[in-house]
């Protein structure tokens, strides 16, 4: 009988790269492009990202799909459910084909995964007109959507390369504070979604992302002072940054584990990651077109 083989130690930087997670959040700029554009230039600045960085998960505005027909509307999107996730159908226009083919492909090429929109969708049931944000795998499939107002149909979990899952609740602008009351002592507060508390009735979330197109919330600025990396003067204008942070996202602590990131991204080349008592990150990226950070997986699960 010959010898056993003998089992090799992996290296502990190898180790932490598998469980490792990149999330990139773009930082977009409306002056830069205009409706009938603004699909492709959110296209080129996937593709900038990609040409430096290895993200697994990017995040972007909303509305960066909502292409212009030049007559005051949007091209359209029309989606159908498969057995492994959703696909285009007719008769979607060919603009849209062309950017969501060649996003899928970036996708694939890089092992990613995309939340990508948002989009001018129309159901093919019902006729009606949704704000959609599409969950493109690392195969380059479309696994999921999240329709603003809707919860998240399909998949929203992605996965480190060493096969740890993660549970992302998607959240596209003012839906996160759609329904805001008033509680006995007076004080505003918002009312999280039902789908949102039924969905960590089991697992809390492992993080949050948030596809904004508000630009009011100065969320670089926060990144910024948050990570050290600013000096700023007027504490009353960062105290109220940090105020107005936690009022948005103050009430989905409870439905998110203790260390889930918060990925926000805005118009207004506004972008941050934070967590919810915004605590400095380790290695933080701040760049002109997004930012971006390095988790370890198993500090999120």
């Amino acid at each position: 009988m010959g010898a056993l083989p003998v089992a090799m130690a992996i290296p502990p930087n190898e180790v932490a790269s598998q469980h490792q997670l990149t999330v990139a959040s773009l930082r977009l700029n409306r002056m830069e492009t205009s409706p009938e554009n603004i699909g492709f230039y959110t296209l080129k600045k996937l593709k900038d990202l990609f040409k430096q960085e290895s993200p697994d998960l990017v995040i972007m505005p909303e509305f960066t799909f909502h292409i212009g027909d030049g007559n005051g509307y949007s091209l359209p999107l029309f989606l159908d459910k498969t057995p492994g996730g959703y696909k285009t159908q007719e008769p979607t226009h060919q603009t849209i084909k062309h950017l969501l083919a060649n996003a899928r492909l970036l996708a694939a090429q890089h092992q990613s995964s995309l939340f990508l929109g948002t989009f001018y969708e129309l159901g093919t049931q019902d006729n009606k007109y949704y704000n959609t944000l599409l969950h493109i795998d690392p195969n380059g499939q479309i696994v999921g959507i999240k329709r603003k107002l809707y919860p998240p149909e399909g998949n929203f979990t992605i996965q480190t390369r060493s096969g740890i899952p993660l549970r992302v609740l998607p959240l596209i602008c003012g839906e996160a504070w759609w329904d805001i009351v008033t509680d006995q002592a007076g004080e505003r507060k918002i009312k999280v979604p039902d789908w949102v508390k039924q969905g960590a009735r089991k697992t809390p979330y492992d993080m949050l992302t948030h596809s904004l197109a508000q630009g009011d919330l100065d969320f670089d600025r926060l990144a910024q002072t948050t990570q050290g990396s600013e000096k700023v003067e007027g504490g009353k204008a960062i105290e109220w940054l940090k105020s107005t942070f936690g009022f948005y996202y103050g009430e989905y602590l409870p439905y998110l584990k203790p260390h889930a990131p918060i990925i926000v991204s805005d118009w207004g080349r506004e972008a941050g990651v934070f967590t919810g008592d915004l605590q400095p990150l380790k290695n933080y990226i701040i760049k002109p077109d997004y930012t971006l950070v390095k988790f370890d997986a198993r500090d999120l699960v």
